[in-house]
């Protein structure tokens, strides 16, 4: 549970600001989650397309990697692109009355994200971690943004 308090006291203008949108606080956050969630998903998607997450440098492919996808006819130069798979399968997961998640059921993405070794046909490797699932600053801005414009915005 979430508890939410504000107390204005000494400035007359906040205090009335507060008692006119007072009433949004009790509003479901359904609205305001299924906003929320589609501006992560869009930023994480980005980051994928855009091959990196910002302040954060992902490895190269390794070379027998980029030979495999050239003979299987994959020229997109993108890290984490090949299908899209990764890429379409970021979405909400769920939305209730006071949370909202964010992610992937795609069985790849936790060893895209953290890093880790994996075995495939018999050989072991070491894939390197390419985080896309990130909240950046711009995406904590944009967050706070919207959180503040649905409580405190125009109430129309």
């Amino acid at each position: 549970m979430v508890r939410l308090t504000i107390e204005v006291t000494g400035a007359d203008k906040a205090s009335k600001e507060v008692l006119r949108v007072a009433d949004r606080f009790d509003q479901p956050l359904a609205p305001l989650l299924d906003l929320l969630a589609a501006e992560w998903t869009s930023t994480f998607k980005s980051h994928i397309l855009e091959g990196g997450t910002p302040g954060i440098t992902w490895p190269d492919l390794h070379p027998m990697t980029w030979k495999i996808r050239r003979h299987y006819g994959h020229t997109d130069s993108r890290k984490l692109i090949r299908r899209g798979d990764l890429l379409e399968s970021i979405t909400t997961l769920e939305v209730g009355p006071d949370s909202a998640t964010i992610g992937t059921r795609n069985h790849a993405a936790r060893i895209v994200q953290d890093g880790g070794t994996i075995t495939q046909r018999g050989r072991t490797r070491q894939v390197p971690a390419r985080p896309f699932i990130v909240v950046t600053e711009p995406l904590e801005k944009n967050t706070l943004q919207s959180i503040q414009d649905y409580f405190f915005g125009d109430p129309t």
